[in-house]
């Protein structure tokens, strides 16, 4: 059973002590596996909370972003729009453009999966000044009815009953809009974040 991702958004690709401090994080965390996968047994060298049995994840790096949660379109000049559409909303709330994304998956669905991945976004995200992106839409205060349930989401009659419930959250946060203007995907700050991963609604998105 797969589990939630996330992406650290960078404002200038990993390198030299960047790029060597994020594996020494890594490395402190857990044991590398073949190819991208990592086992992590604890986050507390992050100063977060998890400490315990291994639990696996995937680490990738797209260089430059590779934008595959910000347009469900499969046509090419469609995606071309909405991935351009995308990064002038991201400019406009934070002020730069991301030149690398980092992916990073759980590949479990517990609890714990969720915060050892919040926890990995955040430390990378403070470390490189870099953005968090949920994949997705975080929809708290939304009381969907039996037919919105398993349904596309359509932002703007969800964005009424979440947006208000975000912004008492703190930190910045901006919803992307896909090409059709119906889905989002949230971006964050480090600042956000933090204060979501304390919140009694607390998930990441699978």
């Amino acid at each position: 059973m797969g589990g939630p991702t996330a992406s650290v958004l960078l404002p200038t690709p990993l390198a030299d002590a960047n790029a060597t401090a994020w594996a020494q994080t890594l490395d402190a965390c857990g044991e590398r596996r073949a190819g991208h996968d990592i086992d992590i047994v604890s986050t507390l060298p992050l100063g977060g909370r998890y400490h315990g049995d291994q639990r696996p994840f995937g680490i990738t790096v797209d260089t430059p972003p590779e934008w595959r949660y910000f347009s469900d379109s499969r046509d090419i000049e469609s995606d071309a729009s909405a991935i351009e559409s995308a990064v002038a909303q991201i400019v406009a709330t934070f002020g730069w453009v991301p030149q690398q994304q980092v992916w990073i998956s759980a590949y479990c669905n517990g609890s714990v999966d969720h915060l050892i991945l919040a926890e990995l976004a955040l430390a990378l995200a403070r470390q490189c000044a870099g953005l968090i992106s949920f994949n997705g839409a975080l929809t708290i205060g939304w009381q969907p009815t039996l037919a919105e349930l398993g349904a596309p989401l359509d932002w703007p009659a969800v964005r009424p009953s979440v947006e208000p419930e975000l912004a008492r959250i703190g930190g910045t946060i901006c919803a992307v809009l896909d090409a059709a203007q119906r889905n989002v995907t949230h971006v964050c700050d480090a600042a956000f974040l933090a204060r979501w991963m304390q919140h009694p609604q607390f998930h990441m998105i699978k």
